[in-house]
Order: C-alpha cells, then sequence, then structure tokens
C-alpha cells in the first residue's frame, strides 16, 4: 500500500504567488513612466522652458547618486524595524506603494504656478523624485519572500512571478506615448494629458498592488535582539573592510548612468533625428519604422530601412 505523500508545510501556493506577483505591479508601471517617459516630458512638456533642459541634466546626476547610496541605508531600517500586526517587512511595502505612486502622479502633475518659477520647480521635482526614488527602494521582495517560507526552493516560486509580471508591464509600457498621444487629441495639451495618464495608470496599479499586499503574509519573523542589531555605523565600517564591497559600489554608481543611455537618449534620438515632434499639431508624433528585403540594380539582395514621419515624407537607408 503506497503511503500519501506529505505536504510541505512550507510550501507556498496560488494565492502567496499571485500575491506578490500583483505587489510588485506599482513599482512596474512607476518604472515604465520614470526610465522611458519622465526627461522627455520634463524637458518638452512640464512647461517649463530652457530650465527644463537643465533640471533634468542635473536630476540624472543627482539621482544616480543618491541610488548607490540609499539602498543599504533603508535595507539598514527595514532589518530594524518591529514586528506588528502585519508583520515585520509587509508594512514598508505599504509605504511603497504609498510614496511610489505620490512621487509618480506629483511628478507628472506640476501646477502651472510651480513650473514658472525655477526655484519652487527644483524644490517640487527633487522632492517627489527623491519620495518616487525612497518607495521603490523599500520594495525589496528578498526580504519579504524569506519571511514568508524557509524552503529555499519555495522561494523560488515567489521570484518568478513578479519577474515575468513586470516583463509584461514593460511590453505594456511601450505604448503610453501613443496612449498620451491619444489623450492629448481630447485634451489639447501635451501637458495635462501626461497627467491624466499618470494619474490613472498608477492608481490602477496601486489598488492592484494593495490587493496583492493583502494577500500576501509574514510566518518567519525573527526579532533582533537589542545587543544583535546593525548600527548605522557598522555600514561604514564595511567600507574600511570589505573592498569587495567598495568596488560594487562604485560600480553601481556608473552603472546608473547606463540608464541614460538605454532610455533616455533614443527618445530623444528618435524624436530629434527623424522629426517626430510630439508638439507639432501638423505632424503625427511618432516615426515609424519598417524593414524589408530589397532587390537592387544587379541582381543586389539586401535590407532596406522605411523611416515613415508624420508629414508624409520619408527616408530611405539601404544595409
Amino acid at each position: 500500500m503506497s503511503k500519501k505523500k506529505e505536504r510541505n508545510p512550507e510550501a507556498v501556493g496560488f494565492k502567496e504567488c499571485f500575491g506578490v506577483t500583483a505587489l510588485s505591479t506599482t513599482g512596474g508601471i512607476a518604472a515604465i513612466f520614470m526610465s522611458s517617459m519622465f526627461m522627455q516630458y520634463i524637458t518638452d512638456y512640464a512647461g517649463l522652458g530652457a530650465w527644463g533642459a537643465t533640471l533634468a541634466t542635473i536630476l540624472l546626476l543627482v539621482a544616480r547618486i543618491f541610488d548607490a547610496v540609499d539602498d543599504p541605508i533603508q535595507g539598514f531600517i527595514m532589518d530594524n524595524g518591529k514586528i506588528g500586526k502585519h508583520g515585520k517587512y509587509k508594512p514598508f511595502f505599504m509605504i511603497s506603494i504609498i510614496f511610489t505612486a505620490i512621487g509618480t502622479i506629483c511628478l507628472y502633475s506640476m501646477p502651472a504656478g510651480v513650473a514658472s518659477n525655477p526655484v519652487l520647480v527644483t524644490i517640487w521635482v527633487i522632492f517627489f523624485y527623491l519620495l518616487y526614488d525612497i518607495g521603490t527602494s523599500f520594495n525589496n521582495g528578498n526580504l519579504l519572500y524569506r519571511t514568508m517560507t524557509d524552503d529555499i526552493n519555495e522561494r523560488a516560486k515567489l521570484v518568478i512571478g513578479p519577474r515575468l509580471w513586470v516583463m509584461v508591464l514593460a511590453m505594456v509600457g511601450a505604448g503610453m506615448t501613443a496612449i498620451a498621444v491619444s489623450i492629448y487629441q481630447v485634451v489639447g495639451s501635451y501637458n495635462t494629458a501626461f497627467m491624466i495618464l499618470a494619474l490613472v495608470a498608477v492608481a490602477i496599479a496601486s489598488v492592484i498592488s494593495i490587493i496583492g499586499w493583502l494577500m500576501v503574509k509574514e510566518k518567519h519573523v525573527v526579532q533582533q535582539e537589542e545587543n544583535e542589531k546593525v548600527k548605522l555605523g557598522d555600514f561604514f565600517e564595511l567600507f574600511k573592510v570589505n573592498k569587495a564591497m567598495v568596488i560594487h559600489f562604485v560600480k553601481n554608481i556608473f552603472a546608473g548612468f547606463i540608464w541614460t543611455l538605454l532610455f533616455a537618449t533614443p527618445v530623444y534620438y528618435v524624436k530629434w533625428g527623424f522629426c517626430a515632434d510630439y508638439g507639432n499639431p501638423k505632424q503625427e508624433p511618432l516615426a515609424v519604422f519598417s524593414w524589408d528585403v530589397y532587390h537592387g540594380p544587379g541582381h543586389r539582395h539586401g535590407f532596406r530601412s522605411t523611416i515613415h514621419r508624420g508629414n508624409g515624407n520619408h527616408g530611405l537607408y539601404h544595409l
């Protein structure tokens, strides 16, 4: 007679996997707005004039440095958190949802009175960007997963969902600019169009994340003893004794600048290089690329790239 297979007490089910996946929605949607759209919005459509380009450049530098130093500090804060009704780390995820949502929406909802004053707009952008950044840093799934199950194989299940979901959101996010253009056709202002898009998208994402937050439960939470608590000074001590960490830290600073090349620069390249001007009502906002195989003179074969501009003109580039 075969023995009945015992259920793994540390197993995670659909509820837990769905919960952590839904929990990542706000961070995923906010990343779309802050990676591929924000620089262009602030320089061209926020109504900031020439100061927008200057502020965007400063923000790129300050943000990359801040990103490199705030993660360890927020990790220190989370590790020293108290165990409460909802666990040890879950409260920080709720803070993450709130901070990320408010920061993203406010960055795309700049009042006209603020936009007209360089000092106020600088304070506004830096404050809400840092609020967004702090929110995303509190969204540390690895800390949460280890309290949900002690089985490392089961933890792997919790990792898969959020990663796949964020990739799906990124594909959906590729159409965000097109949606903003459609809203512009109705409201007649790109500033307002981006504000509406950010408000609706982030609000929906936040509701989904809160549903996921409610479905997640911490089962294994250990409160550190008073004499075992990590102190802030221990963080700086690591730089003295752990050279590998120093290298990793410096790497993070420079790796952050890759973001500029991957997301900000191509947007401007497409816009300025191919005349894809969103603000010109006489021209369609997007440049459309198409590739085909062509047969040239003398039976030459190759690839042809056609760039269709909104004004009806197009250019042919042969390879």
